[in-house]
């Protein structure tokens, strides 16, 4: 492999801090568990990328049940580093003291966090090659959605809770009460909103995954593309000349500014809508605020239950223009729950597979096939 400047920097750095270090090729019948696990190297593949890319120590593998397993040699001790199914392993040859046995183990997550800083200050060079993944959220968040949508819609149909008494004369008759008659509009307006909420965090993730399956697609402009607004981000990813996206748009457009945007920023409303101006006589009166808007519901929830069956009613809409857009089978590739990777090959893959359905049906059959057999160690 040939290594860039930054590379052998690291691996400089590396070799002075464990200058004891080397490859080994020794197999050993005992051995001692040297305490790796997923707490202390959540991320195995930053191991790999250590020994393997920056300090050219040989690996074996795949094979079953295991991903990679990588030998080697320090304070003249042998052991063996694994990716197994069930997380990283790190196996000493036995006999071996403990205080020793501290020492690997300290060494390997030393190791571990040195090559992790030195790849956080290589992200941005890694993100404009593409070499990145986009891990598929979409599935859970659209269930976070629904859990609120659905559960907003039963507590808006639930029965006040019955008047609870407070306070006894001294017969011990109940003489005052506690009333929450409007508890289940309360309730359901909470969760009306935490819904809305949700549902614009799914559609900028949907975004950000349906960019580089996009003909137009710069894995230059990703970092870019990231820090644009989710309305920025819907002119990156849909043409305008797609009028069932465009159609999308104008109903998240409105669904934004009268119910996304100011439930995320405390009630506030660009157009001073929130504001109560004073009237001689009159006291604060709030009269940029449209009358529908000032309804006892709307005053009590903010969102009533049939402004909110309205707002799902748009919601649902904007998913059907969504799959019947240009991008359609993009969605359902993205919608399949599969991650989506940046990188030059996979792009040419994906708009390969846009070709047909059958096209993108047999991908997504392949992918999910590939992918489950890599998270199970099905080698």
């Amino acid at each position: 492999m040939c290594l860039t400047e930054d590379d052998k920097k690291l691996k400089m750095l590396l070799k002075k801090k464990y200058p004891t270090l080397m490859p080994s090729d020794a197999d050993f019948n005992q051995s001692i568990d040297g305490g790796i696990s997923w707490d202390n190297i959540p991320l195995p593949g930053i191991l790999h990328f250590a020994y393997c890319d920056i300090l050219g120590f040989p690996a074996s593998g795949p094979e079953e049940k295991v991903a990679w397993v990588i030998k080697g040699n320090v304070f003249g001790v042998n052991f063996q580093i694994a990716f197994l199914k069930f997380g990283p392993r790190l196996f000493i040859e036995a006999p071996c003291s403990q205080d020793v046995i501290g020492k690997i183990c300290s060494m390997q997550i030393g190791l571990y966090r040195e090559t992790k800083r030195f790849l956080r200050n290589m992200q941005d060079l890694m993100m404009q090659k593409g070499n990145f993944t986009v891990e598929n959220n979409l599935p859970k968040l659209h269930s976070e959605y629904m859990y609120f949508r659905q559960t907003a819609l039963e507590e808006y149909e639930k029965e006040p809770p019955k008047p609870k008494p407070v306070k006894f004369d001294d017969d011990g008759r109940a003489i005052a009460y506690n009333l929450d008659p409007f508890r289940p509009l309360r309730i359901g307006g909470y969760l009306a909103k935490a819904s809305i909420i949700s549902y614009f965090s799914w559609i900028e993730h949907l975004l950000v995954l349906l960019y580089p399956l996009t003909q137009s697609y710069q894995s230059e402009e990703m970092e870019v593309f990231l820090g644009k607004t989710w309305r920025e981000k819907w002119g990156m990813v849909f043409s305008h000349e797609d009028r069932k996206a465009q159609k999308a748009l104008s109903i998240l457009n409105l669904l934004a500014k009268n119910y996304r945007n100011p439930l995320a920023h405390g009630g506030i409303k660009r157009g001073g809508e929130f504001l109560a101006f004073h009237l001689s006589g009159a006291g604060a009166v709030p009269f940029l605020e449209d009358d529908d808007n000032l309804g006892a519901e709307i005053t009590i929830a903010q969102i009533s239950e049939e402004r909110f069956k309205k707002i799902i009613a748009q919601q649902d809409e904007t998913i059907c223009l969504i799959r019947q857009s240009r991008l359609a089978l993009a969605w359902e590739y993205v919608a399949s729950g599969l991650n989506v990777a940046g990188d030059v090959n996979s792009h040419n893959k994906y708009l390969v597979a846009q070709k047909s359905d059958d096209a993108m049906e047999e991908f997504i059959a392949y992918t999910s096939y590939m992918e489950d057999k890599y998270a199970n160690m099905d080698f």
